[in-house]
């Protein structure tokens, strides 16, 4: 893999997570005066002109650095049925979700993220979460060790993250499946269920030891395939409901901390 290559495109997702940041406040402003624009897509739920014009900022920052990359996107996606294509036979893939998180944005909850993943013939190769409300950011490449970031009195801090076996079950935030609650063990077992409605969100949040578990069905690739990525590049465990090795194609997920993963993935089964 080209390093340089890499450096490049870390350096361009970096640049749109501040980009995007700081483009939400505008809509967030025309939300407030009930001015937002709202499109339903029936089963794949909604989308405003905020997720549109994020998505317009993505792609146009991403197609002048790397014009010969192919992009597979969110809105794009739902506007010309493109949910069957194969990611795995382009050697570049970028894979967005411009607003990850829609119904916490439209409903006024402040936890929503714009997630990039770049993939090479298929596998993730650079993923760049960024919480577009509180400006922190979570990445990862080929070449850089799973990171938090995050601007303080305007001065950047970041860490490393690295998932160390140090948390016991009864001391875990876990984000489960709705559908799954009926097991009445699992609030007993551990210190607290959150739901949060950003499933790439959710599993950076494990990433960075904020959360412990996640499990949800249903999910599509721009969902997961960056934060995926970094939750592996930190130590953590993903796979999907029946345990195989995360892709960005996997339509369920089951993420954990690595000492708790099969106590979870027990729990979902």
């Amino acid at each position: 893999m080209n390093q340089n290559l890499l450096n490049k495109a870390l350096t361009t997702t970096l640049d749109l997570a501040k980009k995007c940041c700081d483009l939400i406040q505008d809509y967030e402003v025309k939300r407030m005066q009930n001015d937002l624009r709202s499109i339903d897509k029936g089963a794949e739920g909604i989308s405003t002109e905020a997720d549109l014009r994020l998505e317009e900022l993505v792609i146009s920052e991403i197609q002048a650095v790397f014009p010969h990359h192919q992009i597979f996107s969110e809105e794009d996606c739902f506007a010309h049925n493109l949910f069957q294509l194969d990611l795995s036979g382009q050697e570049f893939m970028w894979v967005i979700d411009p607003l990850d998180g829609t119904n916490n944005f439209s409903h006024g909850i402040p936890l929503y993220s714009t997630s990039i993943a770049l993939l090479n013939f298929g596998k993730p190769i650079l993923g760049m979460v960024a919480n577009l409300i509180t400006g922190e950011v979570y990445f990862a490449s080929e070449f850089h060790q799973a990171t938090y970031q995050k601007v303080i009195n305007h001065k950047v801090y970041q860490k490393t993250l690295v998932l160390e076996h140090n948390r016991k079950l009864k001391e875990a935030l876990i984000s489960p499946d709705i559908s799954t609650l009926r097991n009445e063990r699992l609030s007993i077992n551990v210190r607290g269920l959150r739901r949060l409605g950003s499933a790439a969100l959710e599993i950076c949040y494990i990433a960075s030891g904020q959360l412990d578990g996640f499990w949800e069905k249903g999910l599509k690739p721009w969902d997961i395939a960056a934060g995926g990525y970094i939750l592996l590049k930190a130590g953590g465990r993903i796979t999907d409901y029946e345990g195989n090795e995360f892709h960005p194609k996997v339509d369920s997920v089951i993420a954990a901390r690595p000492e708790f993963y099969d106590q979870v993935f027990s729990l979902v089964k």
